[in-house]
């Protein structure tokens, strides 16, 4: 390469090429298919807001592919601290190219779905937002190596945005219209607008090369590190975390794996679902004040943040620049693969229905406060009552069972994405076209019911020849003991024993339901069974390659 930063950005490219371009093809494939439907049914405008919002939030995520499941706060590219290199090439260059990312990874699937729905989706002012958003974020997450200031700064961040929205665009908030029609009069910004993003997106910059520089020299003033016996707050503190500090147990080693777990990842996802918890009462005020309709869809969309941070660092995975690998600790950890995954994932599922706990619990008294939320409050607790307590048992259990199962299937993706990640985005892109010619086949009559029948039966065959598979290559590699797999066997029998009870208590079969469809339904309940032995198969591939 001629210059530094000509070879930064080749790394960079190498680094992130992969993550964006099945994020781009992600988001046409859904703009596409959603878009496609709500058009056959009349709901293009309500599906078109929907896609914007996707294509916003969804383009940010570029930050992840750079970052990946790193275990150290801070500047991700730590490793190139001792290049010859200026820290405001070494931080500037980064930023500036996840910003790009950003707005490319928004500007080709809006350009496509415009041109595909005659849709005005807004181009130039979002992709601009969107890149001063992702620079903010990045330097939020890098200018210092403490997690509390960062936490702390992302509140600041997301007050002054909502602050400077409602000063720069007031017009906006009443009624909470933002349909595509509106949408050249909404985003038509003017020079201030302009003028204020990159300004907001110059002050990111400099606040993350100043906390970068300080890291660089091992002088990150940020950090609070806490002496014992250093005046009354410090011995205070001290004397709180010791109090709070649980140590290993040395008894069992399930219940050592048990705590190393919690320490790795069940604690943040617990933290998560506090800070969320915390966050729904002011977002449930924001909605009643000012009608904000980001506030009520946070609102809803918040169960989803712990299970997010709780998949992300289920198996401790690690990415430094680009490379994955599992942990020394777990790799050469004297446990069985199939008792260490069980574990993994006993704690990440655990873990997440604590802090869902904690956010019902903040959602059901934020309810009773608001005016409006008191008249919903009783028909929540009506519809709870209408269910007996054994149906209420029956359904929760099955909840939780394929829950877990979609966890585990999180960590299989994982797992391989790690092992071959070229072949798992090919197999994702895939399968994501051929849904699509599916979908638009029958949406558009050419395919008949003989073709999607037979597509049904082909996979109700698939998933048991599947399941018999995995079990066969986990018992011949002793990841699974014949004992084990007659319990996951036992516990599958009940399963499918209270799956059937809830569908009896419903009627068994539907009117109008044909047999590939019901044939379909029985094989699915084979997947929380698939999961059992797929999970640590996995996993044992990867620990012994």
């Amino acid at each position: 390469m001629h210059t530094p930063t000509t070879a930064m950005l080749w790394e960079l490219w190498r680094l992130t090429r992969r993550g964006l371009a099945l994020q781009v093809s992600m988001s046409i494939l859904a703009g596409l298919s959603v878009l496609t439907v709500a058009g056959i049914y009349g709901a293009q405008d309500t599906a078109a807001t929907l896609m914007l919002m996707f294509l916003g939030l969804f383009s940010i995520t570029s930050l992840v592919s750079l970052k990946g499941r790193d275990s150290r706060a801070g500047f991700p590219l730590y490793l190139g601290y001792s290049r010859p290199v200026h820290t405001w090439v070494l931080a500037g260059v980064p930023m500036a190219y996840l910003a790009v990312s950003s707005a490319l990874a928004y500007l080709i699937p809006a350009v496509v779905l415009r041109t595909a729905f005659d849709i005005p989706f807004p181009l130039a002012p979002v992709a601009g937002v969107l890149a001063a958003v992702t620079v903010v974020i990045a330097a939020v997450s890098w200018w210092t190596r403490n997690k509390a200031i960062q936490v702390g700064g992302a509140y600041v961040v997301l007050g002054g945005t909502i602050l400077a929205y409602r000063t720069l665009h007031p017009e906006n908030l009443p009624g909470n219209d933002f349909p595509p029609a509106r949408w050249p009069e909404i985003f038509a910004f003017s020079l201030a607008d302009y003028g204020f993003i990159a300004m907001l997106g110059a002050a990111a910059i400099g606040v993350a090369i100043v906390g970068v520089e300080r890291q660089r020299r091992g002088d990150d003033t940020f950090t609070l590190r806490i002496a014992g016996g250093v005046g009354r707050c410090a011995t205070a503190l001290t004397r709180l975390v010791d109090a709070l500090r649980v140590s290993c147990p040395t008894a069992s080693p399930v219940r050592a794996q048990v705590w190393v777990e919690m320490k790795r990842g069940g604690q943040n996802v617990l933290a998560v679902g506090i800070m969320t918890a915390l966050a729904i009462p002011v977002l449930f005020s924001l909605w009643n004040a000012y009608g904000l309709g980001f506030a009520l869809l946070g609102t809803l969309l918040s169960p989803a943040v712990p299970v997010l941070v709780g998949v992300g660092s289920m198996l401790g995975f690690r990415r430094r620049h680009g490379v994955s690998d599992l942990s020394a600790f777990d790799a050469t950890l004297a446990v069985g693969t199939a008792r260490l995954v069980g574990v993994k994932l006993l704690v990440t599922v655990v873990c997440i229905f604590g802090a869902w706990a904690l956010i019902a619990t903040s959602f059901w008294i934020s309810l009773a406060l608001e005016p409006w939320g008191g008249r919903a409050r009783p028909g929540l607790v009506e519809f709870l009552g209408a269910m007996s307590g054994g149906r209420l048992v029956a359904s929760v259990t099955v909840f939780v069972i394929q829950f877990a199962a979609v966890v585990a299937s999180a960590a299989v993706v994982q797992t391989f994405f790690v092992l071959c990640a070229r072949r798992v985005v090919l197999a994702i892109l895939g399968v994501g076209l051929y849904s699509l010619a599916l979908a638009l086949a029958v949406a558009g009559g050419w395919a008949g019911a003989t073709f999607v029948e037979t597509h049904a039966w082909l996979v109700a065959a698939l998933i048991p020849m599947g399941t018999v598979y995995v079990f066969r290559q986990a018992l011949a590699d002793r990841i699974l003991t014949p004992r084990a797999t007659g319990a996951a066997l036992v516990m599958w029998a009940g399963f499918t024993a209270i799956c059937l009870a809830l569908l009896g208590d419903s009627g068994m079969r539907p009117p109008g339901v044909s047999q590939a469809l019901m044939a379909l339904m029985a094989s699915s309940t084979l997947v929380p069974l698939a999961a059992v032995a797929l999970a640590p198969w996995s996993f044992n591939l990867l620990r012994h390659r």
